[in-house]
Formats: C-alpha cells, structure tokens, sequence
C-alpha cells in the first residue's frame, strides 16, 4: 500500500479527483467556446443575408419609383453604357426647361445613377451608389414592358430580384 500513498493528498484529496475535475473543467470549456463560434457564425450569416436582401429591396424599391415618375411618352430606354457596354436604363426629363438624361446602371458591384445633359459622358466620378449589387440586367420584353432582374451572392447562395414596369405612355425602345 505504500507505493500509492503519493496519490492521497494530506487533506484527503487525491490526485485522480484533481484530473477529473481539470479533464471536466477542460471539457465544457471547449464545448462552450465551439457552441460560441459556431453561434456566432451562424448570426453572422443570418444578418449578410438580411443585409443582402436590405440592398436588393433598395434597389427595386428606387427602380420602381424612378420608372413611375418618369411615366411619360419616350421618357424610358434601353441604351448600352458608353465603357462598359452593359444595357442601361436611360431616364429623359426636363429640369427648368431644360432636357436631361437620368443613367441607371451596374458598375463594380454597384446599381449607380448619373445625371447628364444628353451627349455628355457618362461619368462615374459624379454618380451616386443605389445599392450594391452583383449583377443587374435590364430588358424590354414583347416591345412594352421592361424587365430587370438583379442578384448577390451570400456564403454560396443566390438570392434574386425580379420586377416588371409597363408604363402607361409606352417605352421609347432599346438603342
């Protein structure tokens, strides 16, 4: 019995008891830390996809309100961007008498908005961000309704906008 008195503490604790208690300590320590990440993970992908559906309401919200204002006889085309080459929705108005052109495109991962008096550049120095986005499309279906489709990618998933604007006074075309 001698060679395990080295076991048995002065105050009637042992060893063994001491590792038990430390391996338990250990145990929930890790689990309670993996069960915080894993949490933590898990509302970090909730609020991207809340933030990502935030954008793609934004931007169909400001769509559908600047394509109702803009209700008029040839106020509403389809041009291709003059760098980019990707279809743009062209918004014609008049400010004080004046004619005005009102760009609606998708650049670097933004839907953006610039207004130009009609043959000067498109410039994106004095556009204002709408929403970010990661793709945009927009097209004119059977000659009277405009179609615009937009996208963003969130930890694998895609999520996706569609809308429809016919407008009373027609559509001027696609140049």
């Amino acid at each position: 019995m001698k060679r395990f008195q080295f076991l048995h503490h002065r105050q009637g604790h042992s060893l063994t008891e001491l590792l038990l208690v430390m391996a338990l300590l250990l145990f929930f320590g890790t689990a309670s830390f993996t069960l915080m990440a894993a949490g933590n993970r898990a509302s970090q992908q909730v609020i991207d996809r809340q933030q990502a559906q935030s954008q793609l309401r934004t931007a169909a919200a400001y769509l559908n309100t600047r394509l109702r204002q803009q209700d008029s006889q040839n106020a509403v085309t389809l041009r291709p961007h003059p760098e980019t080459g990707q279809t743009a929705l062209v918004l014609t108005e008049v400010y004080y008498g004046e004619l005005w052109e009102t760009w609606v495109y998708h650049r670097d991962g933004t839907l953006r908005e610039v207004q130009v008096i009609p043959g000067d550049p498109v410039r994106d120095d004095f556009s204002f961000k709408i929403a970010l986005l990661d793709t945009f499309e927009v097209a004119m279906e059977e000659g009277t309704t405009l179609h615009f489709q937009m996208s963003m990618n969130v930890e694998n998933e895609i999520l996706n906008r569609n809308g429809y604007y016919r407008p009373k006074a027609g559509i001027a075309g696609v140049e």
